[in-house]
């Protein structure tokens, strides 16, 4: 496809087996799987965050221009929510519908499906994680203030666990035993964290100047990017 800006967030399937994503000129995309266009929807700014894509045909997605779109099915737009940030993280939905995404302006926003704000939580600097949903409902996401928040679904603070570096962009992932997994960023080296359920550490292990997403395999190991792909053992020494 042409003219719709270079693509700027992950592509994902929805339950319709179309595919959706984002781009630099502020395209929220619906494709079919042969290549064509389904539809095109512009926002304000670029799309760098991933949609996510509800049961009923919903498309959640932020922007750059600080929204949080609602989309329908056939890609008119259904709600927008304003943030006073760039919109970077990618929304999740609960198992009840609510929305979650963090954004630049230093918030952790839960929406309801309508549109409207459930509640926010307040970190020190912006919110460019990913969020995770714990099979316990709690909420999992990191900040560029060096954090990794646990969140009640209430929106009260759980717990906080501080890294010693200055940003926690990674979007963490939760483990069969509830351990939670995030890398964290310095000015001279990336760190993998594991941190147990009640927020304390269980161990780190630090290569290489960046880290990405941390993913986890069936039987344990963890996955993760520094300056090369690492294999980690569950107790955080390397498999290769």
């Amino acid at each position: 496809f042409k003219d719709l800006g270079s693509i700027t967030s992950k592509i994902v399937e929805g339950p319709d087996g179309r595919l959706y994503f984002g781009t630099f000129n502020g395209y929220v995309c619906a494709f079919n799987t042969d290549g064509t266009e389904v539809w095109a929807y512009l926002t304000g700014g670029p799309v760098e965050s991933t949609p996510a894509v509800a049961d009923d045909g919903t498309v959640y997605v932020g922007s750059v221009d600080g929204s949080v779109y609602a989309l329908n099915s056939d890609g008119t737009k259904k709600w927008s929510f304003g943030t006073n940030g760039y919109v970077q993280s990618n929304p999740v939905i609960g198992s009840d519908g609510t929305i979650y995404v963090g954004s630049n302006d230093s918030k952790f926003y839960a929406l309801n499906p309508d549109g409207t704000k459930k509640w926010s939580f307040a970190a020190n600097n912006a919110v460019e994680s990913n969020p995770v949903i714990g099979s316990d409902k709690t909420i999992y996401v990191g900040s560029a203030d060096g954090n990794l928040y646990a969140i009640n679904p209430d929106g009260s603070k759980k717990w906080a666990y501080n890294t010693g570096y200055y940003m926690v962009h990674s979007s963490p992932v939760v483990g069969s035993d509830g351990s939670i997994y995030f890398g964290s960023e310095s000015s001279s080296s990336g760190t993998l964290f594991a941190v147990k359920s009640d927020g304390t550490l269980k161990w780190s292990f630090t290569h290489g100047l960046y880290v990405t997403d941390p993913a986890i395999g069936p039987d344990g190991t963890i996955y993760v990017g520094f300056d090369y792909l690492y294999a980690c053992n569950p107790d955080g020494t390397e498999k290769w």
